[in-house]
């Protein structure tokens, strides 16, 4: 899990781009097909199903006071369907596994606040929409194979974090992402076939970040 920071100092301007690991808790995680929302019309599923995966995005910190930045993020989550759901499955062949992406655009604040010379902490929470699509699935179950697809979405999202500050230079955090409750929309067969849960996918994850920062 790497996360690349770029930043100024405190009081100035930074420009923040970063890569790092994910991981889906909460009602975004599971691996039983029964209880997953992309692939269930036959009951309430209310899980995502989602493994381990990836982020990346741009940070813009804009100095406000002393210590205190407003920020401006947009960021790119991956996460594949967890292959044991699939296991599970009287599943012959999958011709495609769907992946979930959600794009977050948000706005907030940051803090940070020195222990001594080269060591700070600081915390940071944001808010905005997240955009989820979701790649398509195709499965073959005893012979006979089905396509599934799923309509873009919106939802409010926020996020919060903290970490430390090593030698104004290198930095380690971890973050609470909550990407919002989405509509679970499903098409499937020829695509004419549409299906709509009675609950909504929410989507949560933690994620862990090691970086550095320059400023601009």
């Amino acid at each position: 899990m790497l996360i690349l920071v770029l930043s100024a100092n405190a009081q100035g301007n930074r420009l923040v781009f970063h890569a790092g690991g994910t991981l889906p808790i909460a009602k975004f995680g599971g691996n039983s097909i029964d209880e997953c929302i992309l692939l269930n019309t036959a009951s309430t599923p209310e899980k995502g199903c989602a493994s381990a995966g990836f982020n990346g995005g741009l940070q813009f910190n804009f100095g406000v006071l002393r210590n205190l930045d407003f920020t401006i993020s947009l960021d790119v989550y991956y996460n594949s369907l967890n292959k044991k759901t699939l296991d599970d499955a009287l599943i012959t062949k999958i011709s495609k596994t769907p992946k979930y992406f959600n794009v977050p655009l948000m706005a907030g604040i940051n803090y940070e606040f020195n222990i001594n010379r080269n060591l700070a902490l600081y915390i940071e929470g944001a808010a905005g929409g997240d955009l989820r699509y979701t790649t398509p699935l195709e499965l073959t179950i005893i012979g006979i194979t089905t396509k599934y697809s799923y309509p873009p979405t919106l939802a409010f999202a926020w996020r919060t974090g903290l970490g430390i500050v090593v030698s104004d230079f290198l930095t380690l955090g971890v973050d609470y992402n909550s990407l919002g409750a989405h509509k679970a929309i499903m098409k499937y067969g020829d695509g004419n076939n549409t299906y709509t849960s009675s609950n909504k996918l929410k989507i949560s994850l933690l994620s862990l970040k090691l970086g550095i920062r320059f400023g601009y």
